[in-house]
């Protein structure tokens, strides 16, 4: 990752702060992002959201796929969703593995 210089970080802290913009978005490799999309960013308040964490793992495929990485073939990322969709699915996995039957 590259250093980001002090200016720029000092332009952002000075948007996030501004209070009269407080409904702007800023489009991003990733779409479209709301202002308290980057303050919680930033700000370091809580616990990251789904969102950022999607935004994160795009941007290391995307990062991987630019570098083309030669062991990058032996794992992937996903969103958050794929995660929440897997733990939904896992019991109705267990059955099949248990019946010797297919999982589809």
């Amino acid at each position: 990752m590259h250093k980001i210089p002090d200016t720029h970080l000092d332009r952002l802290r000075a948007w996030i702060t501004d209070k009269r913009t407080k409904d702007e978005v800023r489009e991003t490799f990733h779409g479209k992002k709301s202002k308290e999309f980057f303050r919680d960013l930033f700000m370091c308040r809580r616990w990251l959201a789904d969102e950022h964490l999607d935004a994160l793992f795009l941007l290391i495929r995307f990062n991987i796929k630019t570098a083309m990485i030669p062991s990058a073939q032996n794992f992937t990322t996903v969103d958050t969703l794929f995660m929440r969709l897997l733990v939904a699915k896992w019991p109705e996995y267990q059955e099949c593995i248990k019946e010797n039957r297919p999982f589809h």
